[in-house]
């Protein structure tokens, strides 16, 4: 017969000592062993959940923080988008009014506006402010070049008195010291002053020239040419290339003249024209040469 229970002999090391038997119910070592299994699976299981659930705490801190971080930056970007956008629509009024100043007209260039331009993200704002800036861009180079056409036009425009003095006689009809018409005007100065270019050119004439006497001519494009008579020296040679304020010849008595002084012309699409307009333009650098 099956026995229903299990003996369990404590035999001592000393002889003197009795040996014990303990008599252990079969279904009590079951019970045991079924109590060991399942509380060893119980804690294996609640070890390895609580450690998958620490990783999981730790991942989700991480993320909090790494969140946080990304919504600063967001925010950092943001701010940086909308003062740039200020900028830019600042930039783009004076640009209009810089325009409009120069007669240029509007730059043509379209961009959206703040209801028609609906930026949801950052990245939407980057983008549109990308674009703006492009557009921006484009439009100042075409506006740096009608700024550089325009001052190379203002170099090549008489602006600057040829020699400083007296008007002694001005552009029109006289009749002293001859009768007819005077197509320049006569700056009174003393034998030798300085005759100075009064814008950039190219020297179309330097020698004598009957009236005149010593004769020097610029050509200065755009159909503009510049005339200085009776010389007492002449300074440059034909062909070369003048600045304005460039000196380029001296004040004398040569040709028909009655003391020494420097007539000068300004001579516009092959017509001689009053230069006393002309004298001044330069604002800059008017005045005393």
């Amino acid at each position: 017969m099956k026995k229903d229970y299990f003996t369990i002999i404590l035999i001592p090391h000393s002889s003197e000592k009795a040996t014990y038997g303990l008599k252990v119910p079969r279904w009590l070592i079951h019970m045991a062993l079924f109590v060991f299994v399942s509380s060893s699976v119980i804690f294996t299981a609640s070890f390895l959940y609580s450690t998958r659930v620490t990783r999981k705490l730790v991942s989700y801190e991480v993320l909090k923080e790494e969140a946080k971080g990304q919504d600063k930056k967001i925010q950092h970007v943001s701010k940086q988008a909308d003062a740039l956008k200020i900028k830019l629509e600042e930039l783009s009024s004076k640009e209009e009014q810089i325009r409009k100043m120069l007669g240029l007209g509007k730059s043509g260039k379209k961009e959206q506006s703040r209801q028609e331009a609906k930026e949801e993200t950052v990245n939407d704002k980057l983008d549109g402010l990308n674009n703006k800036v492009s557009l921006r861009s484009a439009s100042f180079d075409e506006l740096k070049r009608s700024v550089k056409e325009l001052q190379d036009r203002f170099s090549n425009t008489p602006s600057v008195w040829p020699s400083w003095g007296r008007i002694m006689s001005t552009f029109g009809y006289r009749v002293f010291p001859w009768r007819g018409f005077h197509s320049g005007i006569d700056i009174n100065a003393s034998h030798g002053a300085p005759i100075r270019a009064t814008a950039d050119g190219t020297v179309s004439l330097s020698s004598w020239k009957t009236g005149y006497g010593k004769t020097v001519m610029l050509d200065h494009g755009y159909g503009t040419q510049t005339l200085y008579g009776h010389c007492s020296s002449l300074l440059v040679v034909a062909g070369q290339k003048v600045k304005k304020g460039q000196l380029i010849a001296r004040v004398g008595t040569t040709g028909y003249a009655t003391g020494p002084h420097v007539h000068y012309e300004v001579i516009k699409n092959g017509r001689a024209v009053d230069p006393y307009p002309y004298l001044n333009l330069n604002f800059l650098s008017a005045g005393r040469q």
